[in-house]
């Protein structure tokens, strides 16, 4: 890992001049593990970084490539971090870019950043062309919103503070659904933040009215969150269609889909059913079938897995006792072939065999799996 936890935190670590300092820390690294690609590549690469903390181009796009392209997964993964940084950091959202027009205009530092020094100066200034200087200077001329300075942006807060908190209570109680541990009402709260600050920074020419800049803020602050929402749905499908097919080759399996996936879609139940294959089937069956279709909890398991995924037992999915989530580590507890399962269920439940794999995505699993 190139960059320290502090460098990755800015503002609540107090780092001075923090893009300078990324940028030092990562040539450092580069200087002795990579000294071409720092010298043939990178130039570019923080020039594009300064550019869009500066609001000149954004290129995110080109970025990720970059890192794609980058030398090794510690080089990638510094500039998918910087990258975010611009993109959510308050100091590069909101700080950096304010500070450096206030030089500009005035050719001195303002006591409302301390955090932006001599250096950042000195490191833009040996980036940026000419015809970049004259483009900012040009903005410079423009007043911006009189949010440029410190007061505006705390009186802004203490407004939105409480009704944002509320906000944030309420969306965490479904998003935390998905994963209590990156959803937090804090964590939105701070997300919200930053993403009121950004829209700040996008929007210079907002009317300093206080009831229409609340509003506005707690609706940027609101989408932002939404953004969030459909991100962890769309993670969750993804994540549960790569646990499916790593099931299946792990397992060699001839059959449709493996069988939490079964359960967690088509739960059977009809509680007759449920007591005629426990009938047939043996204990480490049974156990399996009582605990992921009859929802019963199983004190033996849970000691395990407590035991053995001491992190995942405290999660959501876990707690709330999901069959898509609990299946693979029942399986695993048990020590029951997902082979064995299935041809439990061949034998006496087939209709439900027949049901699953009639779909579009367990045709593309066969198709996966030859």
């Amino acid at each position: 890992m190139i960059l320290s936890h502090d460098l990755l935190h800015p503002t609540a670590s107090h780092i001075q001049n923090p893009f300078c300092s990324l940028i030092e820390t990562t040539e450092t690294w580069l200087q002795h593990r990579y000294p071409s690609y720092l010298t043939a590549d990178w130039p570019n690469i923080k020039y594009a970084f300064l550019k869009r903390i500066l609001g000149l181009e954004q290129k995110g796009v080109q970025i990720r490539c970059w890192a794609d392209a980058s030398p090794s997964l510690d080089v990638k993964d510094a500039l998918l971090q910087i990258y975010d940084l611009t993109n959510h950091s308050i100091y590069f959202t909101s700080k950096y870019w304010r500070s450096f027009y206030y030089w500009l205009k005035y050719e001195k530092l303002s006591e409302c950043w301390p955090q932006f020094g001599e250096k950042e100066i000195m490191l833009a200034l040996s980036l940026l062309t000419e015809e970049d200087l004259s483009l900012l200077r040009n903005k410079v001329q423009k007043e911006w919103a009189s949010i440029n300075d410190s007061a505006f942006i705390s009186d802004l807060y203490r407004q939105v503070k409480t009704p944002l908190q509320k906000l944030c209570y309420t969306r965490s109680s479904t998003l935390s659904r998905k994963d209590s541990a990156l959803y937090s009402p804090e964590d939105l709260f701070q997300h919200a933040q930053e993403a009121i600050v950004s829209a700040l920074r996008r929007n210079d020419y907002l009317p300093k009215d206080p009831s229409r800049i609340v509003g506005w803020a707690l609706k940027c602050a609101d989408n932002s969150i939404q953004d969030l929402r459909k991100k962890a749905h769309a993670k969750k499908r993804k994540r549960a269609e790569e646990v499916e097919l790593d099931a299946i080759v792990k397992n060699k399996l001839t059959v449709d889909v493996d069988p939490y996936t079964w359960f967690s879609h088509y739960v059977i139940e009809d509680r007759i059913i449920l007591s005629e294959l426990l009938v047939y089937a043996d204990s480490k069956i049974g156990s399996y079938l009582r605990t992921i279709c009859g929802g019963e909890h199983n004190p033996d398991f849970w000691s395990w897995f407590y035991l053995h995924e001491p992190e995942l037992a405290q999660r959501t999915a876990y707690v709330e006792e999901n069959p898509e989530a609990l299946g693979p580590y029942l399986q695993r507890h048990l020590n029951l072939p997902t082979y064995q399962l299935t041809s439990f269920l061949k034998e006496y439940l087939p209709s439900l065999l027949d049901k699953v794999s009639n779909t579009a995505i367990n045709r593309a699993k066969l198709a996966y799996v030859g």
